[in-house]
């Protein structure tokens, strides 16, 4: 990485820097002192946490969906995205054509939020959807299975409608509820929104 030229780093001077890669068989951390790279929340996918809102620019619209690339500030690279059909703000899994793809176009930004890293493939898991993208201040996604849940309100997407009429609800970090059938049936009953 280049150095700033106006810093002295002489042995024994102390700076801030960012760690941004690092090579295990050499074993060694990569680092950068870039201003940019410093403010940046985050230059690697690994450091994304389940329910970060972040801006990225779309680099394909696929058949099931669209790959998400986010600058790596510091490194002079991006690191990479997917957002699934589900989760884009015009789908729903009855969506067989391609009209969730109509507004949507490679160069344009899109804001989402992370739902996990998938480290097999070593990109992120992203969702669009309006309702998980755009929380209010009081509303914290749903990224761990806990006890300290219960009483809670959140926000999810239906993911899956099982046989019986329960259906499963996916949060974020790969959670995952289920609203019993009298509850969807209560819901469609009062508002039509769960079909």
């Amino acid at each position: 990485m280049v150095a700033d030229p106006s810093l002295d780093y002489s042995v024994g001077t102390e700076h801030l820097f960012r760690i941004v890669g690092h090579s295990t068989l050499e074993r060694l951390l990569h680092a950068t002192t870039k201003k940019e790279a410093l403010k940046q929340k985050i230059i690697t996918a690994e450091e994304a946490k389940p329910g970060q809102l972040l801006s990225g620019t779309i680099f394909a619209v696929k058949p099931n969906g669209l790959t998400v690339r986010f600058s790596s500030a510091g490194t002079g690279g991006y690191f990479p995205g997917y957002i699934t059909k589900l989760h884009l703000p015009r789908s729903t899994p009855a969506d067989e054509d391609t009209k969730w793809q109509k507004g949507l176009e490679k160069g344009q930004e899109i804001s989402c939020r992370v739902l996990y890293f998938d480290d097999t493939k070593g990109k992120l898991i992203l969702t669009a959807k309006p309702a998980l993208v755009e929380l209010g201040e009081d509303e914290k996604p749903v990224v761990e299975l806990s006890k300290s849940l219960v009483g809670k309100s959140s926000k999810g997407i239906v993911i899956r409608m099982l046989e019986g009429g329960s259906c499963l609800i996916g949060f974020f970090n790969r959670v995952v509820g289920l609203l019993r059938a009298s509850d969807v049936k209560r819901v469609q009953e009062s508002t039509g929104a769960v079909r």
